[in-house]
């Protein structure tokens, strides 16, 4: 079963309300909108400490309480009756780490009943302790693949190497320490984090110290390449530099804060996750880094503060960890998630949006009755224009359209044209249709050579107006029993596809 990820998320996409204020500058920010998971949807415990992605596509979450299988819809507990030749046997009820290799083997090291391996196609399960092999202790803290398919295992007790195929484990010569975090780079190199401090490098039986990091405790490491590596540390957020020896600090306009998990995604964004202060994200393109915390009753933020491990899956979506709160998955795409809002939401009386266009000329605008605002990516602050009515008419914007070199304005006080080059001259438009109820619009969409106009309840006015203004015609369409009329007369939308279809959407049947 393939899994398309892309499409179970816009499916369970969220309709985002913002409400901006006109009067003040504009700030541009991220607000993602996360899709969590916790016990409520099927999760067997809250605490996520791995996630990995099988070929098939399924995501398997390391929780409290085993593993869990997710399929994009609903959650499953794995939990097979399995045996280890001594009769039946449980998986790990507390599986830290996990690793399904590409035989689809599972492996699942926990924090303190040691390593378990389990082969699906024979139902067969075997279990390695302290007392049963050659594992250094039963706390596992992390483990690795490397290229030949062995699995390294950090424990509370030092270094040691499993190979699946002969079900044996060996110790390289590494100290006995307990060992926070490992990682394998593709040119074999083993990336040690001892749990006091400091980076280690194992490589061809040869163990070196990183000078630079001997005073930093390494929770968590992520090989970018041969030469840079990022560390989340107790003391802060790190690229390191591996052959000039050199540590440069991230996140550097937040503030300082202990990490617990770090990770580079295809978009070369950088994720981090806190122990207490949520999640931290470095857009590449923009170098400018965000803070997501969560936020109680909104169930879009994230879903905790407590962040334990991150993973961005084949189809770039983002997942997070947590320590007792569920797992949050989100796109790592964000920088195309934008909100525009005004610090003073308070002035004006302004406060919210009654249209949103884009005009022929592909600028977005919005207005709010009163005002029309442009927006304009490469300006921080929006153009607002203050509409004057003429003739001292107190009248509304009700809805705009693009139309030409400008835009097309239906008021309360009639039809205009109006362009941002002259923001202080307003034309009146289409004067040669005298039965279009100009002071009735309801909705207007310009798709050229014809503007279709859609009108509210009034009597003979009512209806569909299709207008040609280079060819002088007009057409109604108004509700009528017989076949091919619209099937309402208030039409809050209507457009021509690409077919030649006309489509038309009635507010009031």
């Amino acid at each position: 079963m393939n899994i398309d990820w892309e499409k179970i998320l816009l499916s369970s996409a969220f309709l985002l309300n913002v409400q901006i204020g006109l009067s003040q500058k504009f700030v541009r920010e991220i607000i993602p909108i996360f899709k969590n998971i916790t016990i409520e949807q099927g999760l067997t415990n809250n605490e996520i400490r791995q996630i990995v992605q099988d070929k098939t596509g399924f995501i398997w979450l390391a929780t409290g309480s085993g593993i869990n299988r997710y399929d994009g819809y609903s959650i499953q507990d794995f939990a097979p009756p399995v045996t280890d030749g001594n009769g039946l046997e449980r998986l790990s009820w507390r599986p830290m780490n996990l690793i399904i290799d590409r035989f689809n083997r599972y492996f699942l090291g926990s924090d303190f009943a040691g390593l378990q391996m389990y082969d699906p196609h024979t139902n067969q399960l075997t279990h390695f302790t302290r007392s049963n092999s050659l594992l250094p202790h039963d706390g596992i803290s992390s483990m690795a693949t490397d290229w030949n398919g062995n699995i390294w295992i950090a424990t509370n007790e030092g270094l040691c190497r499993f190979d699946p195929a002969s079900k044996t484990i060996d110790r390289p010569v590494c100290p006995d320490h307990r060992i926070n975090r490992l990682a394998i780079a593709v040119d074999s190199t083993v990336w040690i984090a001892p749990a006091a401090h400091g980076l280690f490098r194992f490589k061809e039986d040869t163990i070196n110290a990183c000078e630079s990091l001997t005073m930093l405790t390494i929770r968590d490491i992520f090989i970018i390449s041969s030469d840079s590596l990022l560390l989340a540390t107790d003391s802060g957020a790190f690229l390191y530099t591996v052959r000039s020896d050199i540590i440069h600090p991230l996140f550097i306009d937040k503030p300082s804060h202990a990490f617990s998990s770090i990770y580079l995604d295809r978009y070369k964004n950088i994720w981090a996750g806190t122990y207490a202060h949520g999640l931290l994200y470095q857009n590449s393109s923009e170098k400018q880094s965000y803070q997501f915390r969560h936020e109680t009753g909104n169930n879009q933020s994230i879903v905790s503060d407590k962040i334990a491990c991150l993973f961005e899956d084949r189809q770039g979506n983002m997942w997070i960890g947590s320590y007792g709160d569920g797992v949050s998955i989100v796109s790592t795409n964000l920088h195309q998630v934008k909100v525009r809002y005004q610090k003073n939401r308070t002035s004006n009386g302004g406060n919210s949006i009654s249209q949103i266009i884009k005009s022929s000329q592909g600028d977005v605008w919005y207005h709010n009755n009163r005002k029309l605002v442009q927006i304009v990516e490469s300006e921080i602050e929006d153009r607002a224009y203050q509409i004057t009515s003429p003739l001292n008419c107190q009248g509304d914007i009700r809805v705009i359209s693009g139309f030409e070199n400008g835009l097309l304005l239906a008021t309360t006080c009639g039809l205009f044209k109006w362009s941002p080059s002259k923001p202080d001259l307003l034309i009146p438009a289409l004067l040669n249709f005298p039965q279009l109820p100009q002071n009735q619009i309801l909705s207007l969409n310009y798709q050229y050579p014809e503007l279709y106009v859609g009108t509210t309840i009034n009597g003979s006015s009512e209806g569909l107006w299709i207008v040609n203004p280079y060819k002088e015609t007009i057409q109604q369409f108004r509700a009528e029993d017989k076949p091919g009329s619209i099937k309402g007369n208030q039409v809050t939308t209507a457009l021509r596809g690409t077919n030649g279809d006309l489509w038309v959407v009635p507010g009031r049947i």
